[in-house]
């Protein structure tokens, strides 16, 4: 077949020369006024034939890939992004350890297959982080895909499958990691790769970039990176990570919320000491007692409601999407603060937007039912408010502990950090989103907690939480709990975004300038 068009295209190409040089006689005939006449069309005639000769030859000479239409491009790499995702997931990257040195050499494998080079680099024993480059042809300017491969532990007893079985039943991939976030990568790399295969070169570089540790706070991740190989994201202004809040109507997008700041992370450790003794006399002042007291204190202990610039500006574009009642507490925030309780009736995540809150994640006091540990510790995951000063809660926390014999150590702290949404990137998310779904709206989110995208807002870089998914949210329970699932549908809508928003956002002036629209 591809001969026949062969020899065809060149019959097309050498009557296109013979139709020139025919011109070419016809100019010589007639009288002097009349040549001058005709040499004037025949350069005109030879010039248009001359080019679309070219032109032809350039699409015959062109590869298979190159020629093939974007949208079957992008169903094709979906396709195959199903059993990816599913690999991907088979490899146990529970955290801790991590153990995320299999995965990224998984991820280097499939980009190395499609020619796209690659490096990993060891950040821990056991532990590595990738970066892949798509070239552009202008330095800056480039954006970042990020996503971590550790994903968070798991009690295999609890599921209905194997946590770790990537099983595909029912139109889901099934397993830890599905929707946090390794769901993400494959839809960010099978986007690259089908740029990739497109043969067209992009305009800024792209950046494919895997993370380990994100779970567990991004010590061996996105700090280390940045640490350690500043040059991945040399030339890289922008990027998309996770963290996004979608509102999904009747299986459409009807609002995409686009996370632009987060709640601060302040991890703190309490070890409280006591005097060691047998169990069976009267300690009062025993750790374990003197720690389950100031924790008594500190769950009794209610934070002051506080309503961010960020938080209600979120909370007045998603306002539309709720019913009666919740879209007038949303939009009147100001009668929260006089009835705090009113607050209890919104959804948890959005309570957590509006108070600072302390929960208490670990408890270790002693190993033997008849004695008094010298030592016993908790640890607490704290989130800050936007604009709130981790200090000045670390202060708060120590006089509701009331307690000398109890000693508060910061473990994590995150710094307050926030994007614009007057960028080029954010305005390509609108226009990619249009396409995929008119009706949708498009706003700023604000996330009740950390992604790795408050380590590049630390350097500058523009980093959005932008989640393409569609239906995940009705599957979001599993996130952190009990068989994790992604629809095949879901992530296939999700890679034909995410190739959407890059495209907009590495071609799209390519073609504004072709066509004379070049926005300034």
């Amino acid at each position: 077949m591809r001969l026949f068009v062969s020899l065809a295209g060149c019959d097309i190409f050498f009557a296109l020369v013979r139709f020139g040089s025919v011109m070419g006689l016809f100019a010589f005939s007639g009288s002097p006024v009349e040549r001058l006449e005709k040499a004037t069309m025949t350069r005109k005639a030879a010039c248009l034939c001359l080019y679309l000769a070219v032109a032809f030859a350039n699409v015959l000479a062109s590869p298979p890939a190159t020629r093939d239409n974007p949208v079957k491009q992008v169903s094709k790499v979906a396709q195959e992004a199903v059993k990816w995702l599913s690999e991907y997931v088979q490899i146990n990257t529970a955290n801790p350890p991590g153990r995320e040195i299999a995965a990224a050499e998984y991820l280097a494998q499939l980009l190395r297959r499609e020619g796209i080079s690659c490096q990993t680099a060891i950040s821990a024993p056991g532990r590595a982080n990738l970066v892949a480059r798509l070239k552009g042809r202008s330095p800056g300017g480039g954006v970042a895909l990020v996503h971590h491969m550790d994903v968070a532990t798991v009690d295999a007893d609890s599921w209905s499958v194997p946590p770790f079985s990537g099983m595909i039943r029912d139109g889901y991939v099934w397993g830890r990691g599905t929707v946090d976030s390794k769901g993400l990568g494959i839809a960010h790399l099978a986007a690259l790769v089908a740029i990739k295969r497109s043969g067209r070169p992009p305009r800024r570089d792209v950046v494919f970039l895997a993370t380990s540790d994100e779970e567990m706070g991004g010590e061996d991740g996105m700090a280390w990176v940045l640490e350690n190989r500043p040059e991945w994201l040399k030339g890289i202004d922008y990027a998309l990570t996770e963290g996004g809040a979608n509102i999904v109507r009747d299986n459409r997008l009807a609002h995409v919320g686009i996370e632009t700041t987060q709640k601060l992370a302040l991890w703190l450790r309490l070890t409280a000491v006591g005097e060691p003794m047998h169990g069976a006399y009267v300690n009062r002042n025993a750790a374990s007692h003197r720690l389950i007291r100031a924790l008594d204190r500190l769950l009794r202990y209610r934070p002051e409601i506080l309503i961010a610039p960020a938080v209600a500006r979120y909370f007045r574009e998603i306002a539309a999407y709720q019913s009666p009642e919740i879209r007038d507490r949303l939009l009147h925030l100001d009668e929260l603060t006089r009835d705090p309780e009113s607050v209890r009736r919104l959804d948890p995540g959005h309570q957590a937007l509006l108070r600072n809150t302390i929960a208490v994640s670990v408890v270790r006091a002693g190993s033997n039912t008849n004695a008094f540990s010298g030592t016993a510790y908790a640890e607490l995951d704290c989130r800050l408010v936007p604009d709130q000063e981790p200090e000045e809660f670390l202060e708060t926390v120590t006089e509701v502990v009331d307690d000398e014999n109890i000693v508060i150590e910061p473990l994590l702290i995150s710094s307050p950090a926030a994007s614009p949404t007057d960028s080029e990137l954010y305005e390509a998310i609108r226009t990619a989103t249009q396409s995929i779904e008119r009706q949708a709206t498009l706003g700023s989110s604000v996330l009740a907690g950390f992604t790795d995208g408050r380590f590049l807002r630390e350097r500058g870089i523009v980093s959005y939480g932008f989640d393409p998914f569609k239906a995940s949210n009705g599957d979001l329970r599993g996130v952190h709990g009990i068989d994790e699932k992604l629809s095949i549908s879901d992530l296939e809508f999700a890679i034909r975004y995410c190739h959407s928003v890059l495209s907009e956002f590495v071609f799209s002036r390519d073609l504004r300038q072709q066509n004379g629209l070049a926005r300034h």
